[in-house]
């Protein structure tokens, strides 16, 4: 189940809205966020900054990828050589809509694994693109 982009939307601006009544305290050594990718590259943080390990030791670049992108066995492969691949294997070469847009820099082209899931294609712009569009490639993209 997806959550429609209209609802995803509100939830961001209702999170906005409640971030900006709490008090957070970071540390006075937390540095700018450097981006996972170099500009103009595109694809989220899956491989790149997180992963996912089952019980069983199988080796994702993310957890909602699904089972065409294990990469390997922690039991049988060293971490890193499991990670080195995971980053290789899951970058997105990106669409035509997506690395032409002026907020690029910011998202990256959004989530890999909602826009696999819902139009069956990695490259695909995020389903739940906050600019809106996903509406640009629905037909591109849905199978």
């Amino acid at each position: 189940m997806l959550i429609k982009p209209k609802d995803y939307l509100q939830f961001l601006k209702k999170i906005r809205r409640v971030k900006s009544k709490i008090k957070i305290e970071f540390p006075t050594q937390q540095k700018e966020r450097k981006w996972f990718a170099p500009a103009g590259e595109f694809g989220c943080h899956c491989g790149t900054e997180v992963c996912w390990i089952t019980q069983t030791g199988d080796f994702y670049p993310c957890i909602f990828l699904g089972k065409n992108y294990i990469v390997g066995n922690i039991r049988t492969e060293k971490l890193l050589s499991l990670w080195e691949k995971g980053k290789k294997m899951i970058r997105a070469k990106g669409n035509e809509i997506c690395l032409n847009c002026s907020n690029l820099e910011n998202c990256r082209g959004g989530c890999r694994a909602r826009a696999l899931w819902e139009y069956g294609n990695i490259n695909a712009i995020d389903p739940l693109c906050p600019l809106g569009k996903q509406i640009l490639c629905e037909h591109h993209f849905k199978y």
